[in-house]
């Protein structure tokens, strides 16, 4: 047998830094997967993020000898991978896993497919993040502080979760369940030097995240 399928991406970057104080970066990604019908084969998957040093301001001269680094930065992407079984709409007939015998012979069967259904398409992750990095009395105390949120759109499921088992055909695979993800990260820590050879980094990390379930097949509640 063979089996064979294609990918294609175009994707480009743009970058842009005003005196080391604004920061900005833009993203795009354009990608075709020959798993999915002609209507919802390509998928444009943009980024963003922004930065801004404060300490490059003028305003923040004067306390320079206590903070060193202060920068804050926002974040906002999309990204997608096509999973499911390549080639679902297409109305073909598949190997059965039981077969019958023909004069002392097994011949395996093929099997119609149930519902054949052409909307199957990329799985969707949008991420979102705001982030503090900051550095105090040359890297005396240094941290960093950042928030996110992550939502997967377009999980797999079957709708034959909700449909009577009286139907009588199966169900392929479709993008209906989504989840979420929240949460936030701290990074505290020092560094210095003992001596002129010996330099150290102590640091710490704490995180705290959150999963919730925003669409889900299921059997009706009963």
């Amino acid at each position: 047998g063979q089996n064979e399928y294609k990918l294609a991406g175009w994707f480009g970057r743009v970058n842009y830094d005003y005196d080391g104080r604004y920061l900005l970066e833009l993203n795009g990604r354009y990608d075709g997967s020959s798993r999915f019908a002609k209507g919802n084969r390509w998928g444009f998957f943009p980024s963003a993020s922004l930065g801004w040093n404060i300490t490059r301001e003028q305003f923040m001269m004067p306390i320079a000898d206590v903070v060193s680094n202060l920068k804050l930065r926002a974040s906002y992407g999309k990204s997608g991978y096509d999973a499911g079984d390549p080639f679902q709409y297409v109305a073909a007939y598949t190997q059965g896993e039981k077969g019958y015998v023909f004069n002392d012979k097994l011949t395996m069967g093929m099997v119609a497919p149930g519902v054949v259904l052409d909307n199957l398409s990329w799985v969707v992750t949008k991420t979102a993040n705001i982030g503090v990095d900051f550095d105090l009395w040359n890297g005396k105390l240094f941290g960093t502080v950042e928030v996110y949120r992550r939502v997967n759109d377009g999980i797999l499921a079957s709708r034959i979760m909700d449909i009577p088992n009286t139907f009588g055909a199966s169900f392929p695979k479709e993008n209906i369940n989504s989840e979420e993800n929240t949460g936030f990260e701290i990074e505290l820590g020092t560094r210095g030097k003992i001596g002129k050879d010996f330099g150290y980094t102590i640091s710490a990390n704490y995180s705290f995240t959150r999963y919730k379930f925003l669409d889900v097949e299921h059997n009706p509640y009963q």
